[in-house]
Formats: structure tokens, sequence, C-alpha cells
């Protein structure tokens, strides 16, 4: 784990752990890969809801499963926003693997936040409001940071 994250008490409820930062944090740090165990099996991925699909082209899809704390690295604590606008992260997948993108200032003590969709945040349990908003752009950086 970068050393200007830490790992606490979410303030998602019933989130358990969230990422916190101990400084400010620009946009378009990019940090990653996620890590955890791949599966081709999606109800089994969905079970402890730790995983992200994995999508290739003209193949089936995988999950990496960071459910497994000793096959997955903090970015498994990283939690969903409760709506939208609350999210800090851009979660995007390259070269077969998820990265996550800051795509909103994080100041020191918020937590690391990104939006899983509705559909997805629904089927968590997360609370998603409707709101009207520009949809942020996926792409990394020309010269990204990668933690």
């Amino acid at each position: 784990m970068p050393a200007f994250f830490e790992i606490r008490a979410s303030k998602i409820p019933k989130a358990g752990l969230g990422v916190f930062s101990k400084v400010d944090v620009p946009i378009g740090l990019v940090f990653g890969p996620y890590q955890g165990l791949l599966l081709t099996d999606s109800k089994e991925a969905d079970q402890q809801g730790y995983s992200w699909e994995l999508r290739l082209e003209g193949k089936p899809s995988k999950y990496v499963d960071g459910s497994n704390r000793y096959y997955a690295n903090w970015m498994r604590f990283i939690n969903s926003s409760r709506f939208e606008s609350e999210q800090n992260l851009i979660a995007f997948q390259y070269n077969g693997s998820v990265y996550y993108r800051v795509f909103r200032p994080i100041n020191e003590g918020d937590e690391l936040l990104v939006w899983y969709g509705k559909k997805y945040g629904e089927s968590l349990g997360v609370l998603s409001v409707t709101q009207k908003s520009k949809k942020p752009i996926l792409p990394i950086s020309k010269n990204p940071f990668v933690l």
C-alpha cells in the first residue's frame, strides 16, 4: 500500500474497512492493478462482492476476485460510493487488469470511493441516488503515475 494511504473504518454504513488518504491527492493519479484470484464462474465471483469482471474482446469474461486477502492487495478495501457524485475514483480496464484513476481531487482525510453503477450498487445494498451529472472520462492520462 502506498505510504500516503491508510486503512481504517469506512464512513460508508456497513462497509467495514475503507482506504483513506493521508495527503491531498491530485486528479490523474493512477494506481493498481487490482489483485486477486482469477475466476471464470460469474456466480462464484459475485458471492463476496470483491470481484471485477474482465472483458476480453472475443473471449469469455473472467473475474478478478479480491475476497481472499492472501491473493488480494489493499485496493480490495476501496468501497463503493453511495451515489455517483460522492465518487472520487474511476475504475477502468487496461491490458487485462483493473486500475483506479483519481478524477476528482482527494483531500487529506477523505475516503477513496469508486462508483460501480446504479444496478451493481443496488445489488450490493448500497443506497443510490439518481442525479444528473456528466460522465467522467475513462482513458488514462498520457503519463500516469501508477502505484
